[in-house]
């Protein structure tokens, strides 16, 4: 089992804490952590800028994917092997659906508000 360089760090940290107090933790954490940088992600798993639309995701068994759907855009749908993939589908999809109906001229709905229940 491989552990990422972050869990060795947050380890450490734990250990400082309780080993030499906070302040030993504070200075530990200003050495350590701040000499060794985090690995930056592939711009693949990073986050899109998400619409203000809201969007539903779900597990679909039959097609084994996630589904994200945006329910005020009408057929505005995305799909991903992942939540965080199908997540950002839907933000470019959304995208998409709303430079279309600017073309076309046609209304687009405001974004309803946040559910308060699930």
């Amino acid at each position: 089992m491989e552990v990422s360089p972050g869990v060795g760090i947050l380890i450490w940290q734990i250990i400082c804490l309780l080993v030499i107090g906070t302040v030993g933790f504070l200075v530990v954490r200003l050495l350590v952590v701040n000499n060794f940088p985090r690995k930056a992600l592939p711009a693949s798993s990073s986050w899109v800028s998400l619409p203000a639309y809201p969007i539903s995701i779900f597990w679909h068994a039959e097609d084994a994917r996630f589904i994200a759907e945006v329910p005020d855009l009408p057929g505005c749908v995305a799909d991903g092997t992942t939540q965080v993939e199908a997540l950002n589908n839907a933000a470019a999809v959304t995208a998409q659906w709303l430079e279309t109906a600017r073309e076309l001229g046609r209304p687009i709905p405001a974004p309803s508000p946040r559910l308060r229940y699930a």
